[in-house]
């Protein structure tokens, strides 16, 4: 929602709106890292239990959150501050945002929970298939009627290059591709079908 008028003006003299959007990760170690050693710290079920997720978008939703934001990655943190002679061992052994799995799956979960917290995931556009985002985020877009965005990445880790197979692609390059990989999508979604096709 903005506050600014149909020329872009923003009026002093309107009330701004606070939209507070929440920020996790499908991993035991988002942000602190060893929290889940806690007995009753709930981020060691995130892996294993889909009620932490519903529970989770419950509490949001009854606090008047609009979004959840679910970050992703590819491979541990090998190239960062952690690094430890080109290795991803640190990160294993701290659970330091690793292991991650797919945040892509509870999302339909909390999304039937629930009817107003919006989602949104990240995804790279180095490592995964144009056609198959397409009808995934397809897919998620209807099933949460109109509540999924995405967040587009390039990848940077040279571990997330070698889960996929596939070699490290230059900053430029990677970032050029990305930017075609959005230019197929948007095909893919606003040109190939109706609003009332399946995909």
């Amino acid at each position: 929602m903005s506050s600014a008028n149909q020329n872009g003006v923003i009026d002093p003299k309107t009330k701004k709106q606070i939209l507070p959007n929440a920020f996790n990760m499908f991993t035991v170690g988002h942000l602190s890292f060893g929290q889940w050693r806690n007995p009753k710290d709930r981020a060691k079920d995130k892996r294993r239990d889909l009620t932490y997720w519903t529970d989770l978008a419950k509490l949001l939703d009854k606090g008047g959150f609009v979004g959840l934001f679910l970050a992703d990655t590819f491979g541990p943190y090998d190239t960062t501050v952690l690094q430890y002679k080109g290795s991803a061992e640190p990160s294993v052994r701290t659970g330091a945002q690793w292991p991650m799995t797919d945040p892509v799956i509870p999302v339909s979960a909390m999304a039937a929970m629930i009817k107003n917290l919006g989602f949104a995931i990240t995804t790279s556009t180095s490592y995964e298939q144009g056609y198959v985002v397409a009808k995934r985020f397809s897919t998620l877009d209807h099933l949460t009627k109109g509540r999924f965005g995405w967040n587009t990445v390039a990848s940077w880790k040279e571990s997330a290059s070698k889960a996929v197979g596939l070699p490290l692609v230059e900053h430029g390059t990677r970032y050029a591709n990305a930017d075609e990989y959005l230019r197929l999508l948007c095909k893919l979604w606003e040109g190939s079908w109706s609003d009332t096709a399946f995909l």
